[in-house]
């Protein structure tokens, strides 16, 4: 069987750690027309909450980051972060310190993301690894939002099991092993 790697990271509360600002300079960066980029940040920033205190209704206060659970702007806002990420990764695939998943260089597929589960594929050495970890950390502390290691796995196969202590080790992952039918 041949050296497979894949990570499955999930986001930690992906929504809450928003980064307004980086946001708003997305938006610029993407070309959005300025009274576009004034109009979503007036939805993103004017948000304010009011607690209920032995049974009065405190003083509003302001948010500063994420945005509203059940917003429905959030989805949309988290899309265009993908976006982001998605363009960091394409960087990562001109690197020639990075190999591909032999079963996914011919597509240039480096990840999938679904909802706040990513699987990022690439060839089982440290190097690459690390390459992957790196980007997705850089992307992560611009958006503002963090890997949950204690829910994300590393999925390894076809390779000795010192290498795959040094990668568990790197990443802080757990291992999880590949099924097969046959």
């Amino acid at each position: 069987m041949s050296a497979r790697c894949v990570l499955k990271v999930e986001l930690r509360k992906a929504y809450a750690k928003f980064d307004w600002y980086f946001f708003k300079n997305m938006l610029i960066d993407l070309g959005f027309p300025q009274k576009i980029v004034h109009w979503v940040m007036e939805c993103v920033n004017t948000v304010s909450y009011s607690l209920v205190i032995n049974g009065g209704l405190a003083a509003p206060f302001r948010g500063k980051i994420g945005t509203r659970q059940g917003d429905l702007m959030s989805y949309y806002l988290f899309v265009l972060d993908m976006e982001y990420l998605q363009r960091e990764m394409n960087q990562l695939a001109r690197n020639p310190e990075f190999n591909f998943q032999s079963r996914c260089k011919r597509l240039g597929v480096i990840h999938i993301c679904f909802a706040h589960d990513f699987l990022i594929f690439c060839m089982v050495d440290l190097k690459s690894v690390k390459l992957l970890q790196k980007t997705f950390q850089l992307c992560s502390n611009a958006f503002g939002f963090q890997e949950n290691v204690d829910e994300s796995s590393l999925y390894v196969t076809g390779v000795s099991s010192l290498i795959k202590a040094d990668i568990l080790q790197a990443l802080g992952y757990v291992e999880v092993h590949f099924h097969s039918d046959t």
